[in-house]
Formats: structure tokens, C-alpha cells, sequence
């Protein structure tokens, strides 16, 4: 238990006090009870001791008489309760007993405090004494009676005993009344003690509890409480210093007080011009917001108009290209094409990082493979750096590389950019990219990319500045590279997007390394790509230089291969005479050259087995040449990895058959149709080269593939048109047999291909790319309305070109059409909302979209309105081609019959 300051003073005080008087009273007490026991034991040994001889002589005459008087005598004092006299044997001669006590109930009351306060002690004492006969001798000479003997002189006899019975009435009170006025006593020194220990407690907590109250009511913020100096010692120090602290922390509080008065005056000062700065901000940068927005919308804006132009004139380049022009005018027409193209690069990265800086940046998560979304890439831009005289090697065949759940176009951005700035800044030598996994969990994949230029270099200075937006290494006016400097600002802020990070490394003259560090979750879904490669078997010979040789060293035995080293251009020859069942050969950019100069010795030497070449060239007249000077199958060097395993597998196993590959036959499905498409319209246009280059192309393709049909059906045009003579005529071929070769391989009827040609028209003529397909056209622009129909037209598809989405709803329901295709933005009801309407009315009925708009959201409203495909404008003929035939042959392989068209006349454009 816990007291505070009073009772401890009261248990200190008065505690010793009490504990003295409660021992006073115990020894009082007890000191008089042990005196009462002792007088009334020897007061009963001096009775029984009396009246032993006394009654010697009754005893010994039988004198009940004599006895009995003297038992009445003794009875008459009080104490005693009881006596009697008995013989030697025990016979009782004579008896006497008190009566009973006339007050009971206070002796039983005495009793009663007795028995509580004591011991309990027997309520009666006894004694007894031996009655002893005593043998006298006479002497007449000295009277009657003599001295007793001495012990021993005569024998003495017990004749009879006295026994005493002593009550304890008279010992109960006096015990109570001793007890009482002990109890009397501790009560009255305890009272006494009690009050003086009182006082002595009040004198000292009193002025205690004013000083808590005290200090409770400063705590409170009573500043102007002091205490009443009453005490001395050291409780009136304790008081004059509490008054003390009182005063101090009043005037301490009062100086305060006036401080933060002070200072929230100045506070709320600063507060009003903080709020008159914040609202000026905040209008600022509503005023900025808008402003940006007001840029992201004119430079939307802008790209929209630009392109819908853009698309207009490059269509009509086309058609014009397919004129009759000499060289000077080829030349220009590529000029317009290549500085379009530019024009139209620039707006888009300047619409892109306005989009970023308005944080208009969404990274989606779809499952890809980044090493196949590199190679792509690398396959896009190799011709560039082909073009320009560099070798572009890829060191990026990870066997650990998985699916990963990134942005794959954001990705493609920042590779393009990478990449393409690498080539561009480097003039001679090489421009290496590689791609490695770095350890990480389980649950993610980390990647390091570096791309590697032997270019002019970054100076200091530039390393500072050269991921600002519109800078470039060559900052002067000189520009000799072109661009405007985004490419690196867009690459950094879709890097610090996607959590990762990137850094520079050069050197002036010594080329520039750029250093890019990403992790993406893994798609569990999925396997790594390699993994999901189909392993080859055998041997193969691998004539490559360095620093190609590694590398497809390293991919080919991955693949399950035996490599063979081999000599470049040099007689091949295997001691063991384990031949290799094929060969390939890659060609840098220095070796393509040579062949094509014919410079290379022993360049005719064939190959071991099937030969396949891996070229630095994207041009498909030096492909095929190189292919017939080395005797093999020309293709591009960086093909995705895919496409170089299936062309690897077919050189391996040329007898395997079309059906039982869903890569190949997926691949000529997409394919074939617009090489056939490629071959007739070159016919129609009456450009001799153009159609030797349309054979040749499907030439190699059946050749390689082993399409034995398809190589009789090209035997036989070539026969029938007497293309071998230079000085045939483009009359009409027979394309029956082509299209029946073409179907029997892909397994299933192809759309119709079959027009009437012009009898040596203009290129303007029409072909059969889209013969028999009805099309319904919305575009709100008349320019690209026409535009568009010729396109279609001139493919040999029937089209109805409406200008509105209104009148495109009209229009639906008076024919049969096989496809739409609709402008996004239109007056009215525009591209998503009719594309909607006609999802519900016609599910089955494709719809392919044309939009100058290259913003991410307005393709995937568009995708989830129930369009197929998004055409981007400026959109060339071939790829509208292309697009239309495979969106029909998806749409006829999700169908079990083949969409049949319309009948009735074709309808001429607006």
C-alpha cells in the first residue's frame, strides 16, 4: 500500500507511540495476572496446611462433631468453595460445600472476559495436605505437652488427608478488573499519541498540500498564484522558492505571450502575402496547365492536319512514281518521300514529349518478350546503317531470356531512339547493341542494355545537357546530322517512367556508350523465348567474320547444332569426312560490297548442302544476286530470331511440308497474297524491272520453301508472257493457274485476285490486289476521299465513298459489303461512334480505321469501338492493301465459309 506525505508522517509519529503503548499494557497485564495466580495458590497451601493439624484429632477420635464445626469455620471464607476430610484410605469423614452464587450472570460475565482476553484455566484450585499423627512424649516436670522429636527419633503415621477446593470467582474479577483497567490504559496512551502524531502530520502536510495546490494551478496557467509564507525551516524555503519559480514563470510567460503576439502578427503577415503569391501561382499554373494542354491540343492538332495533307501528297507521289519519269524526276519524288517522312518523325516527338510533360504518360503491361521487341528494331533499322556504310551487330541472345510484362511500343521508343542516334552520329566503323539479364528474384527480371557507337563523341560539356529536350551534340547552326535533339529527352523520361535508369559514357572521336537499366515483372504465363525454340539437329557449316562469328556461333549450338568453322570465300574441305548437311555464310557490309563488284575470290565455290546467306542488305535485287553468285538463299542479315530459326529449320529439313508448320503457314498466308498482288500490279504498270523483280521475289520464296506448284506456275508466266525475250509485250496473262497454285498451298480458297487488264495503260491502271471486294468508304476530306478510292480502285475493289458516318449508316443497307473503312474524324457522327453502331447491326463486318491521330488512347477506343485495324495517315498503298487482305483472312479463318462478295455492279467514288 502506498500513503502520500500525511500518513507516512502519521505512521512515523504515531506508529513507535502506539507500538510503546500497546507493550506498557501487555506487560501490566500479565505482570498482575502472574501476581494473583501465585497469592491464591499460596493462600490455598497455607489453609490445607492449617487445618491439617487442626483436625488431627478429630480425624483420630472419629469426632464429626469437631470436624464438622471446623469445616463450617473454614467455609466462611470466601475463596474458599469446598473442603473435606478423609481417612487414610480414602473414606471421606466429613464434607462441606459453599452454596451456589446468588449473581450467576456476573460471574459468568467475569468468566466470559476472562476466557476471551486469557487462556482458558480451570474454574476451581485444589489442594490437598496429609493429616500426620504426631507421637508426644509426657514429661510431668514441664507441663503437658513437649517439643516434637527431632526426625527420626520417634515414627510418624498419616492418618487422614484435607482436601481444599478454592474457587476462582474472586480471581475472575480481580482479573477482569485488571485486564479492564490495562485495556483503560493502552486506549488512553494510544489517544494520547494519536493527537499529538495528528498534529505533528497537519504541521507539515498542510503546507504541502498548498504547495501542490499551488503548482497544480500554475500548470493550469494561474500565474498569479503565490503561497502564504507560514512555515520555517526547510518547509518555508520549499515555499519561498515555489513563489520564486511563480514569478519567473509568469514574467517568462508574459514575455512569451508577447513574443508569439509579435510573431503571429508578423505570421499573419506573411500569410496574406503567401496567399496572395499562392493565387497568383496557382493562377500561373492554371495558366501553365492550360497553356500546355492548349500546346499538347495545337501540336494534336497540328499532327491531324499535317498528316491529313501529308497523306494526300505522298498517295499521289506514289501514284506518280508508278508514271513514266526519267532518273532527275525518281530523284525528286524520293526527296519529297524521305523529307515527308521527316517532317512527319518531327511533329510526332515533339507530340510525344509534350505528352510526357503533361503526364499524359501511361505505361501499359502486356506480356512481351524484350529481346524479341529489340530485334525487331534491329531488323527496322539495320538498312539505315547499311545505307551509311556500318556493320550493326547485335550481342543479345540471352538462353535466359523471359517474358516479362512491360510496354512493349514505349520500349520500342526508347530502342528506336537508342539505336537510331548511334547510326545517325557514327559515320565509319560499327554500332554495337547488346542486351544482358542480371540476376534478380523470382518474381522479376532485371536487363542491362548498351549501345555502343565508334561515332564523334560527347564532350563534357554535352554529357551535361544531352538528355535536354532540343539539344544536340552539335549544338552550332550547322545541324549537320538533322533533328532536333528529343530523342535522348524522350528516352530518359520513358526510362525514369518505367522505374529504370540511364547513363553515358564517351569520349570526343571516340564514339559514346549509352548504358540503360530496367526491371520488369515476369509473366508467369509464359516461358522464356528460348526455351519455347524448337531444338535442331545436325551439322552446319558457319562461314561468318568477326566480330559476327560469336554470335551466331553461340545461337546456332544453342539451337542444338554442330558449327563448323569455315574460311571465308576459301575451298571447304573436312578431313573427317563428316560433311555438314548445310551452310551458312554471313556477309558484313564490306563483304556485300565485294560480291556485288564481283571482287571476292572464289566467290562461285558452292557451299556444302543447302546454303543459306545472311547479307548486310535490305535491297531485294543485291539479295538476289548475291544469292546467285554464292548459290544460295539471300535473306537480310538481322531477321527477328524466329523468322532465322524457321529459315534455318527449312534449310535443314527442305522436304518439310507447309500444313505442318503454324509459323510458315501463318507467315505465307500474310504474305503470299501481296506478293502475287506485288507481281500483278508491276504487270498492270509495264515497268519491266519491276516484274522481273516481283518473279524474282517469288521465285526465291518457292524455291527456298520447295513450292512446287507455285514454281510450275511461275515456269509457266514466264513462258506464256515471254518475259526471257527483252523485247516482248505485256500482253494478258492467264492468272488462272497462279491463283489455283497459290490456294492449293495455303489450304483454303484466296480471296478473288482476277481483273480485266488496261490494254498498256498508264500505272494508274487498276490491279487485282482487291479485285471483287466491296468496300464502303467514310472520310470527311473530299482530297483523301478521292485519294482513297483510287487506291482501292486501282487494287480492283469496288467502293462506295460516302462523307459522313451518317451517310455511312444510310448507305449500309442498300448492298452487301465486304469491309468498311472510316475516317476517326468526321462533322457529326464521327469514326468511333459509327463504328459502334455498326458492331451492333453487322458483327460479322470488318472495319479498318484511318485517323491522323497518333495518340495510344484514340487507337484503343477505337479497338474496343469493334474496329480491326488502325491505319495511321499517311498511308501508303501497299500497307491499306495489306491491311485489308489481313483483316479478310482473319475474318474468313474465324468463319467456317469464306466470305462471299456482294454481286452487283462496283460504285464509283464521290
Amino acid at each position: 500500500m502506498k500513503f502520500g506525505i500525511r500518513g507516512r508522517v502519521l505512521l512515523i509519529a504515531w506508529g513507535p507511540a502506539a507500538l510503546i503503548s500497546i507493550a506498557l499494557a501487555v506487560y501490566f497485564i500479565s505482570t498482575n495476572l502472574s501476581a494473583l495466580r501465585n497469592s491464591r495458590r499460596n493462600l490455598g497451601l497455607a489453609l490445607s496446611k492449617q487445618l491439617a493439624p487442626a483436625a488431627e484429632y478429630g480425624v483420630l477420635t472419629r469426632n464429626r462433631t469437631l470436624l464438622d464445626h471446623l469445616i463450617r469455620t473454614t467455609l466462611a471464607q470466601s475463596v474458599v468453595s469446598e473442603v473435606a476430610i478423609t481417612s487414610r484410605t480414602g473414606r471421606i469423614l466429613a464434607r462441606g460445600r459453599r452454596p451456589k452464587s446468588q449473581h450467576p450472570l456476573a460471574e459468568e460475565s467475569a468468566t466470559y472476559l476472562i476466557n476471551l482476553l486469557s487462556r482458558p484455566r480451570p474454574q476451581q484450585w485444589f489442594f490437598q495436605a496429609p493429616i500426620v499423627l504426631r507421637q508426644l512424649r509426657l514429661n510431668p516436670n514441664q507441663g503437658l505437652f513437649q517439643k516434637p522429636l527431632r526426625p527420626g527419633q520417634l515414627p510418624e503415621q498419616t492418618i487422614g488427608y484435607i482436601r481444599l477446593t478454592l474457587s476462582t470467582r474472586h480471581v475472575s474479577e480481580q482479573k477482569s478488573r485488571i485486564i479492564l483497567e490495562g485495556l483503560l490504559l493502552m486506549l488512553v496512551g494510544l489517544m494520547a499519541t494519536f493527537i499529538l502524531a495528528a498534529r505533528m502530520s497537519r504541521s507539515i502536510t498542510a503546507p504541502l498540500v498548498q504547495m501542490s495546490r499551488s503548482v497544480q494551478k500554475l500548470a493550469q496557467g494561474v500565474m498569479s498564484v503565490r503561497l502564504n509564507q507560514q512555515s520555517s525551516g526547510e518547509l518555508g524555503q520549499l515555499e519561498q522558492g515555489i513563489n520564486q519559480l511563480a514569478a519567473q514563470i509568469e514574467q517568462s510567460t508574459n514575455q512569451l505571450e508577447a513574443d508569439v503576439e509579435q510573431a503571429t502578427q508578423e505570421l499573419r503577415e506573411t500569410l496574406e502575402e503567401v496567399e496572395i503569391k499562392n493565387v497568383a501561382l496557382d493562377l500561373a499554373r492554371k495558366q501553365a496547365v492550360a497553356a500546355n494542354r492548349a500546346k499538347t491540343d495545337f501540336l494534336a492538332n497540328i499532327n491531324h492536319e499535317i498528316r491529313t495533307p501529308m497523306n494526300t501528297i505522298l498517295g499521289y507521289v506514289d501514284f506518280l512514281a508508278n508514271t513514266s519519269l526519267d532518273t532527275d524526276q525518281r530523284e525528286y519524288l524520293t526527296l519529297i518521300q524521305r523529307s515527308s517522312q521527316n517532317l512527319l518523325e518531327l511533329i510526332d516527338q515533339v507530340l510525344r514529349l509534350s505528352r510526357i510533360e503533361a503526364g499524359h504518360l501511361d505505361l501499359m503491361q502486356e506480356p512481351c518478350n524484350i529481346q524479341i521487341v529489340l530485334e525487331e528494331v534491329i531488323a527496322m533499322l539495320a538498312p539505315y546503317a547499311w545505307q551509311k556504310g556500318l556493320n550493326l551487330l547485335p550481342d543479345l541472345y540471352d538462353e535466359s531470356s523471359p517474358d516479362v510484362l512491360a510496354d512493349a511500343g514505349k520500349l520500342r521508343q526508347i530502342f528506336n531512339n537508342l539505336i537510331g542516334n548511334a547510326i545517325k552520329f557514327t559515320e565509319h566503323g560499327l554500332v554495337r547493341v547488346t542486351m544482358r539479364q542480371k540476376p534478380e528474384s523470382d518474381a522479376t527480371s532485371a536487363f542491362e542494355f548498351i549501345v555502343e557507337d565508334s561515332g564523334v563523341g560527347l564532350s563534357s560539356l554535352d554529357l551535361t545537357r544531352i538528355f535536354e529536350p532540343f539539344t544536340q551534340a552539335d549544338a552550332t547552326g550547322s545541324r549537320v546530322q538533322g533533328g532536333v535533339g528529343l530523342g535522348l529527352a524522350i528516352c530518359r523520361r520513358l526510362i525514369e517512367a518505367m522505374k529504370g535508369t540511364i547513363r553515358v559514357e564517351s569520349e570526343p572521336e571516340r564514339g559514346s556508350r549509352f548504358i540503360v537499366q530496367l526491371a520488369f515483372p515476369n509473366d508467369s504465363r509464359t516461358g522464356s523465348d528460348s526455351e519455347r525454340a524448337a531444338r535442331l539437329s545436325g551439322r552446319i557449316e558457319l562461314d561468318a567474320p568477326e566480330p559476327f562469328r560469336e554470335r551466331y556461333v553461340r545461337l546456332l549450338r544453342h539451337w542444338g547444332l554442330t558449327v563448323d568453322d569455315a574460311k571465308r570465300f576459301e575451298p571447304r574441305s573436312h578431313a573427317d569426312g563428316n560433311i555438314p548437311i548445310a551452310t551458312i555464310t554471313i556477309l558484313d557490309i564490306g563483304s556485300v560490297q565485294a560480291v556485288l563488284a564481283g571482287t571476292t575470290r572464289d566467290q562461285a565455290q558452292p557451299a556444302h548442302g543447302m546454303h543459306l546467306i545472311l547479307a548486310a542488305s535490305a535491297d531485294r535485287r543485291q539479295l538476289r544476286k548475291i544469292g546467285r553468285v554464292l548459290m544460295g538463299q539471300a535473306i537480310p542479315m538481322h531477321v527477328p530470331k524466329r523468322e532465322l530459326h524457321l529459315n534455318v529449320s527449312k534449310l535443314l529439313a527442305p522436304d518439310v511440308r507447309l500444313p505442318d508448320d503454324p509459323q510458315l503457314s501463318s507467315l505465307l498466308h500474310r504474305e503470299l497474297p501481296i506478293q502475287i498482288a506485288a507481281l500483278k500490279q508491276a504487270w498492270a504498270g509495264g515497268d519491266r524491272n519491276a516484274i522481273r523483280e516481283a518473279l524474282h521475289q517469288l521465285d526465291g520464296t518457292a524455291g527456298f520453301l520447295r513450292l512446287t506448284r507455285l514454281k510450275d506456275a511461275l515456269a509457266l508466266l514466264r513462258k506464256l508472257t515471254g518475259l526471257s525475250d527483252p523485247s516482248f509485250g505485256l500482253e494478258t496473262p492467264d492468272w488462272t493457274r497462279l491463283d489455283a497454285a497459290v490456294s492449293q498451298i495455303l489450304s483454303k480458297p484466296v480471296l478473288p485476285l482476277a481483273v480485266e487488264p488496261a490494254k498498256g495503260g498508264p500505272a494508274t491502271d487498276p490491279v487485282s490486289g482487291l479485285k471483287g471486294i466491296r468496300i464502303l468508304l467514310a472520310e470527311d476530306n473530299a482530297v483523301n476521299r478521292t485519294l482513297l478510292a483510287r487506291m482501292l480502285t486501282h487494287q480492283g475493289a469496288d467502293v462506295r465513298a460516302c462523307s459522313d458516318g451518317e451517310a455511312l449508316l444510310h448507305t449500309i443497307d442498300e448492298g452487301r459489303w465486304d469491309l468498311v473503312l472510316l475516317d476517326i474524324h468526321m462533322p457529326g457522327l464521327d469514326g468511333i461512334q459509327a463504328a459502334r453502331a455498326l458492331t451492333e447491326r453487322y458483327p460479322g463486318l470488318p472495319v479498318i480505321a484511318i485517323s491522323a491521330d497518333i495518340l495510344p488512347e484514340s487507337r484503343l477506343e477505337a479497338m474496343n469501338a469493334g474496329i480491326r485495324d488502325y491505319l495511321i495517315k499517311p498511308i501508303r498503298e501497299v500497307d491499306l492493301t495489306r491491311a485489308i487482305l489481313n483483316v479478310l483472312n482473319r475474318a474468313a479463318t474465324r468463319s467456317t465459309q469464306p466470305r462471299t462478295p456482294a454481286p452487283g455492279p462496283p460504285h464509283q467514288p464521290d
